[in-house]
């Protein structure tokens, strides 16, 4: 979502997850926590005051949280002004987060979520994973194509949720169909999107699937439904098939001891 974050009134920022930085902004009304779990202890005939009283000179989340939050974007991105300044941050794994932590911090907060063919990130996480083993990426060494797989799912899964104000759109859209991607996400934030300039939106090199084989597609057809058909639909009519069931990962390594044990003869 770099393009976005171009324009004047829209600071984006990558991966810090909200989830983690409503956490260590819960932490500074520690006070608060206190002394609403606390006693009133034993006072002097000439104390009068109870904890009701300490608390109101207390900072606390109610009155604070959001402001903080929203200090942190301004001061980050100086550049954006006056009341239609918009915020965000780009972090695909929001669908494994408390979210309702971090709706009760930001109750306006909107959701794009952007799903790409699992071929691509299956692949991606391959890939990232490969790289991981030779101290190129921070990335999970152990990646299997099925727990890539999984995560896809549950990613998916959760943009079916209709109690969040989630926008679901297809990263290929996005590539591919710019002017029409770009007016949707321009309606749900309520800001014109139009003055980006998308010729930096590149629309090259998005298929590489070096690290897909045979038996990696067989799977990941035979779990999606077969994607390649499937994904020349539209997100509307995609998110008809519902929920897609996970793949027990235990059953999976159950399998590969034994054929390692007993390998087919050739």
């Amino acid at each position: 979502m770099g393009f976005i974050e171009r324009l004047r009134n829209i600071g984006i920022t990558n991966e810090i997850s909200l989830g983690k930085l409503v956490d260590k902004v819960e932490d500074l009304f520690y006070r608060e926590e206190e002394l609403k779990k606390s006693i009133e202890r034993k006072k002097g005939k000439n104390e009068n005051w109870n904890n009701t009283d300490i608390l109101a000179v207390t900072p606390t989340k109610i009155f604070s949280a959001t402001k903080i939050v929203q200090c942190l974007y301004e001061t980050t991105f100086p550049h954006t002004c006056g009341t239609d300044a918009i915020y965000g941050d780009k972090y695909p794994k929001y669908y494994k987060l408390d979210l309702q932590r971090v709706e009760n911090v930001l109750p306006d907060i909107k959701y794009i979520h952007i799903t790409r063919h699992p071929y691509d990130v299956v692949n991606s996480m391959l890939r990232r994973s490969h790289n991981a083993k030779q101290g190129k990426d921070s990335w999970t060494k152990n990646q299997t194509a099925e727990m890539a797989i999984n995560e896809w799912i549950e990613a998916w899964n959760f943009s079916l949720n209709k109690d969040k104000k989630l926008l679901h759109i297809k990263y290929e859209d996005l590539i591919f169909s710019q002017d029409t991607t770009i007016q949707k996400i321009s309606e749900f934030i309520t800001s014109d999107l139009t003055k980006i300039d998308t010729q930096i939106i590149s629309t090259t090199d998005h298929f590489e699937r070096e690290f897909l084989n045979p038996r990696i597609i067989k799977k990941i057809d035979a779990t999606l439904n077969d994607p390649p058909k499937l994904w020349e639909k539209s997100i509307h009519e995609l998110q008809q098939y519902g929920e897609f069931k996970k793949i027990n990962l235990k059953n999976e390594n159950l399998i590969k001891r034994i054929l390692n044990r007993f390998p087919r003869k050739t």
